[in-house]
């Protein structure tokens, strides 16, 4: 329980061994993190709190760093402070305290402990789990408890994710396809623009335009559109962001580390999706292009000639994959 502050409120608080910030490898955005005196009996309480908590009660006050908090009725004095991304074991946890291993048996039996470990290089989890199997039988056990110790090893990743990694696959296979869909429909579009251009492209390919230069222009007006609708999308994914977080009725919750958000990998990400699906839109029309006999399109004027029968067949075979993916993507 930490008091002292204007709301006092209910955390959960970890208590972490000597080495735990060492195997994360993460340094703190303000003082310290815990070193080997902190952990003598006679040493006074410290703790490292995360961001938000910081955040949500000190305002982030640089000035706490070496002051005195209290929890369930304790001064801890404050070492450091994590940055904005660290979360570690659980989203819910937002203080670490030093592991007290000077516990009663008793005492011991009442909380739940988990190891945390770095392999090796060139280690697999699988000889690591073989040489916990030999370890853990020779582990000390309680008094009046006749079962072996065993141990589970699992990566890191597996007991973030958990359950969600199923759906997550799931997710991001409905929005691969909705993706698809969308650059067969941009692509119909595109080409069925480029067809009405024709006897542009004719007027300046007989002014001495190649053919690597339209397709420069056709591909530099699509990434202009791409671009366009890129920072669209991502103004739109934040304003919904920012909805979601404001109906969740565990909005308390998502103010932690594990709340979506678009972080600069994502919005790198999102780059890096527009600049492919702006090519893959863009190759039909460029295709139908080059392929094109450019003069005949500039002499045959108003009739209708071979390249357009070619485009309008390729625009169907567009329609029809659009079609299939939406069914598809309806039965999934």
């Amino acid at each position: 329980l930490l008091t002292g502050v204007e709301d006092p409120q209910s955390l959960w608080a970890l208590e972490v061994s000597p080495q735990t910030f060492d195997i994360l490898g993460v340094p703190p955005l303000h003082g310290r993190l815990f070193r080997p005196g902190d952990f003598n009996k006679e040493s006074p309480p410290v703790v490292i709190i995360g961001y938000r908590f910081w955040q949500r009660h000190f305002n982030g006050d640089t000035a706490l760093i070496g002051r005195q908090i209290l929890l369930d009725g304790q001064g801890y004095t404050v070492a450091g402070i994590m940055g904005p991304d660290f979360m570690f074991h659980r989203p819910g946890f937002e203080v670490w305290v030093p592991l007290n291993p000077f516990r009663t048996v008793k005492e011991d039996l009442k909380t739940s402990f988990s190891g945390m470990a770095r392999l090796r290089p060139g280690a697999t989890i699988e000889q690591a789990q073989r040489e916990m199997d030999a370890i853990a039988p020779a582990i000390p056990k309680a008094p009046g408890d006749s079962k072996d110790w065993h141990a589970l090893l699992r990566p890191y990743a597996d007991e973030y994710v958990g359950e969600s990694r199923r759906a997550l696959y799931i997710l991001w296979s409905a929005v691969l396809f909705v993706l698809l869909i969308a650059c067969a429909n941009a692509a119909n579009l595109l080409l069925a623009r480029a067809s009405n251009r024709r006897r542009e492209f004719a007027v300046r390919a007989s002014l001495g335009a190649g053919r690597w230069r339209l397709v420069r222009q056709v591909i530099a007006e699509s990434l202009l559109l791409g671009m366009i609708a890129g920072v669209a999308g991502a103004a739109l994914g934040s304003g919904l962001l920012r909805a979601l977080h404001a109906l969740s009725p565990a909005r308390r919750s998502l103010n932690r580390s594990d709340a979506p958000s678009l972080t600069p990998a994502a919005l790198w990400v999102t780059l890096a999706v527009v600049l492919a699906t702006t090519v893959l839109c863009a190759i039909p029309s460029c295709w139908d292009l080059w392929r094109s006999n450019l003069s005949a399109g500039l002499r045959a004027s108003s009739r209708s000639t071979s390249a357009d029968r070619a485009s309008r067949r390729t625009r169907s075979v567009l329609v029809a994959f659009e079609i299939a993916l939406s069914v598809t993507l309806l039965i999934g």
